[in-house]
């Protein structure tokens, strides 16, 4: 499972983690590895006994805006075989909605109202859902090509650049070269304003379950910087909120057979090395 969405994570501990997680770092000189044996790497690192078995999570926290000097609370719902949805409530901005229940999306939105997903906006969407939901990160994408390795936040990684199907741009995901984590991404996404380029940094890897976990994301888009920290994920939580399409959406929602993105990660071929252009 990789919580690496447009959300997540919490409360700095991280030189508890990063000293227990075993560093290895290659040669300066040492050729750059393969896509896979990354992929490889971070899955043995974060999952040492394997993935959780679960059927849904409740993951809760809080987004604050450092430069606004604001702070809100965000929940996200994830059902394997329903879908995601997340609520980010901001003072004075109102409660923002995005869902996917694997055949529809949908945003309710303060500033512009309820309407359906379409286009790269659906399948960013449903991309985020398969991000939550698979435990292999090879599955998610057509392509993967370790292109560099440089300096990430203070931190000696390889840079590895994927394209994911039915999105226009490729993303980047870098992965400390030392000890195996993923310490962020690079991705661009459509809002109704336009293209935007997100910048994620991953820290503060913290056991739970026995997988570690970015607890803490620091999100960069158009030279605003968003905290997102969050606590503990509940897994298969009893009080579940309904994973509908809202009563004012549903007249216009496509049918079934128009929807863009398959269901599961499964269906996506495994990432291959492609040539650099």
């Amino acid at each position: 499972m990789i919580l690496f969405s447009i959300f997540m994570f919490g409360c700095p501990k991280s030189a508890e983690t990063v000293s227990a997680v075993k560093s290895n770092c290659p040669a300066a000189d040492a050729p750059l590895p393969d896509a896979q044996s990354l992929f490889d790497r971070h899955k043995a690192v974060t999952q040492p006994n394997g993935p959780v078995d679960w059927s849904s999570l409740h993951q809760g926290g809080v987004i604050r805006i450092p430069q606004a000097n604001i702070e809100g609370s965000l929940d996200i719902w994830v059902d394997r075989s329903n879908g995601y949805l997340s609520r980010l409530d901001m003072p004075g901005m109102g409660l923002t909605e995005q869902g996917w229940n694997t055949e529809v999306g949908w945003m309710i939105d303060p500033n512009t109202g309820a309407r359906i997903l379409e286009g790269e906006e659906l399948n960013n969407i449903a991309f985020t859902f398969k991000e939550i939901i698979t435990d292999d990160l090879s599955k998610l994408y057509m392509t993967a090509n370790v292109i560099e390795r440089r300096p990430v936040d203070e931190r000696d990684s390889y840079v590895v650049r994927v394209q994911v199907k039915n999105l226009s741009s490729p993303t980047e995901l870098y992965f400390d070269a030392c000890t195996g984590l993923q310490v962020g991404s690079k991705k661009m996404i459509n809002i109704p304003m336009g293209r935007l380029t997100v910048h994620n940094l991953f820290k503060d890897y913290r056991e739970q379950s026995g997988m570690l976990m970015p607890f803490v994301v620091e999100q960069r888009a158009m030279g605003v910087l968003q905290v997102i920290e969050v606590g503990g994920v509940e897994w298969n939580p009893s009080d579940f909120p309904a994973i509908d399409l809202p009563a004012e959406l549903q007249k216009t929602a496509p049918k079934t057979s128009d929807k863009q993105m398959d269901k599961e990660p499964e269906d996506q071929t495994p990432a291959q090395e492609s040539p650099e252009e």
